[in-house]
């Protein structure tokens, strides 16, 4: 905790926080004193009359800085704030700072930060494993091309840990974000871009495991854009999100992620509309009184009421009858409904909904077979979800997840030839033919890989069109010796490294991420030839290493990025 006291009399301060507007102007007379921060707390400033300043500002901390007048001294107290307490010397005037325990660190001036860049690309990860690994290259990157020079290093998490640069990470575990040379002020200014950056990646990563607890797959760029999408209507406050998308694509995992991001306290209700009859859907929906019809011998508690202050999902929103969808309307629309048998009495539910359809309501809607006004209602927020046949990272994930008795996956047992045959699938079924072809699959494969003709009968024996085998995948030229494209890798760390080669495990780390393995890859790969990325068939790319899609595009990138450009 550092403390700063300053001779100054009467103590007028102006308070500047990045990213906000104009200044916080403020006074202090003898003995008052302020606590500023996100949500500051009065409590932290002992004595005199203690008010609070709030500044809602992801760079700030809950409490940062607090500001007491004492006997013509003004005493400024660093709370521990995560980015530190900085101070414009006023002009030609003179401050006394009673010396701290820790050295004085002066930023003189204010560099802008790059105009080109708006923060590190959108990582990926398989396990926990590899989050720490792939968010630190990213974030590397990234500083790289700010001509910031950094360490960037994992580091075990530590409770009362608040040092500048250090950001925890949902595994448990820290960022340590470290300058390696003189910094100005736009240090302050990127190192706040990462923090909000693994903030993010922090709620994509906890929603992922969640998701993947719950038996779903979390792995392609496709769906994991969805995911954050959902997560961005959600925390949003919206009350209404439409979810597209064929049957088996997830839907229902993305209205439940939906759900866990609203933060709120009632349950998550489910229906299918399709599983009511024209007579009961709105009983179902709204509730009836006893006696509201023939059978009916109890009240029965609607949906809409059950899901109070939680979420209602309706799947195959589609099949709602359409003389029962002006009621879902009016609920929208005013929050109100009737409970059958009690007409002319208004009741009131707060929820939010989610609703799903395989079918193409705008087509549906243009026929008059789904009403236009509901549609409009609905789709304040609509999210696609991708077909599986362009989520193939999801299809190789869950191959992978599906152990047998040796150790080995079935993703591992699938030779080349056979690994082509399942990207060119259509997977018409999506997750559901998945995972039944994959149990055919499991009892087929006994020894050695799996050929093609095997998978193309486990394909057969469920798909809905005839599984045509491909041919095998081509030979490999083995190019450049595997000691001359380390040479080169080297050549390139120490370009950026300002003549070094790797002395710390951390700069190894770094130097075989992001130098030796994208130049390895991008030569064994045959992509080496080609002058752009966009010219690489990346999934021949990733078939002649057996690896994954999403391995092919983070490597080939890092490779055009930084070796290509400037061969």
């Amino acid at each position: 905790m550092r403390r700063w006291c300053v001779t100054h009399r009467p103590l007028d301060i102006e308070i500047i926080t990045p990213g906000q507007g104009r200044p916080i102007s403020l006074t202090l007379h003898d003995g008052e004193g302020v606590v500023v921060g996100r949500n500051p707390d009065a409590s932290t400033l002992a004595g005199g009359d203690t008010r609070v300043v709030h500044v809602a500002s992801a760079n700030v901390s809950t409490n940062h800085v607090s500001i007491q007048d004492r006997d013509n001294v003004a005493c400024l107290v660093d709370l521990g704030s995560r980015n530190g307490t900085w101070l414009k010397l006023p002009r030609h005037g003179e401050v006394t700072l009673a010396v701290p325990a820790e050295p004085l660190s002066l930023r003189l001036a204010s560099q802008e930060m790059p105009a080109t860049t708006h923060g590190p690309a959108d990582t990926s990860w398989t396990s926990a494993k590899d989050y720490a690994g792939s968010l630190t290259a990213c974030i590397v990157q990234w500083l790289h091309t700010c001509d910031l020079p950094t360490r960037v290093s994992v580091v075990d998490g530590a409770p009362d840990a608040d040092a500048v640069g250090r950001i925890p990470l949902a595994t448990g575990r820290d960022l340590l974000v470290e300058p390696l040379g003189t910094v100005g002020g736009s240090w302050l200014e990127a190192l706040a871009v990462v923090e909000r950056y693994v903030a993010r990646q922090n709620v994509l990563f906890e929603t992922e495991q969640t998701m993947r607890e719950e038996g779903l797959i979390v792995a392609s760029p496709a769906f994991r854009k969805a995911v954050a999408r959902v997560i961005e209507i959600a925390a949003s406050g919206a009350r209404v999100l439409l979810l597209t998308g064929a049957s088996g694509t997830g839907k229902e995992g993305l209205a439940r992620c939906f759900h866990r991001h609203t933060q709120r306290p009632g349950p998550f209700i489910a229906r299918n509309c399709a599983m009511f009859s024209k007579e009961l859907v709105r009983s179902e929906l709204f509730g009836a009184e006893r006696g509201a019809f023939t059978g009916s011998v109890q009240r029965i508690v609607g949906a809409v009421e059950a899901a109070n202050e939680g979420t209602l999902f309706l799947d195959e929103l589609g099949e709602l009858p359409r003389e029962v969808q002006p009621m879902l309307l009016r609920f929208l629309d005013h929050g109100e409904y009737e409970r059958l048998g009690r007409a002319g009495t208004p009741l009131a539910t707060d929820v939010k909904i989610v609703c799903a359809t395989n079918r193409d309501l705008r087509a549906a809607t243009l026929t008059d077979a789904f009403r236009t006004d509901l549609w409009f209602r609905l789709s304040v927020h609509v999210v696609d979800v991708p077909l599986l046949r362009d989520r193939f990272e999801d299809i190789e994930a869950y191959l992978k997840s599906r152990t047998r008795p040796d150790g080995s996956s079935l993703y591992d047992r699938l030779a080349p030839e056979t690994r082509a045959l399942l990207a060119e699938h259509d997977w018409q079924g999506n997750f559901r033919e998945l995972v039944s072809f994959a149990e055919r699959l499991h009892h087929a494969a006994v020894h050695g890989q799996i050929p093609s003709e095997v998978a193309c009968a486990a394909l057969a024996e469920g798909a809905l069109h005839p599984i045509t085998p491909v041919a095998g995948t081509p030979a490999r030229d083995p190019g450049t010796s595997i000691v001359e494209l380390a040479r080169r890798a080297s050549a390139a760390f120490a370009v950026d490294r300002g003549g070094t080669t790797p002395t710390t495990w951390d700069e190894v780390k770094d130097f075989v991420e992001n130098y030796l393995k994208p130049v390895l890859f991008a030569e064994l790969s045959a992509s080496a030839q080609a002058t752009r990325l966009d010219d690489v068939d990346l999934r021949e790319a990733a078939e002649l290493l057996r690896s994954d899609r999403g391995t092919a595009v983070k490597q080939l990138r890092r490779y055009f990025d930084r070796f290509a450009e400037r061969a």
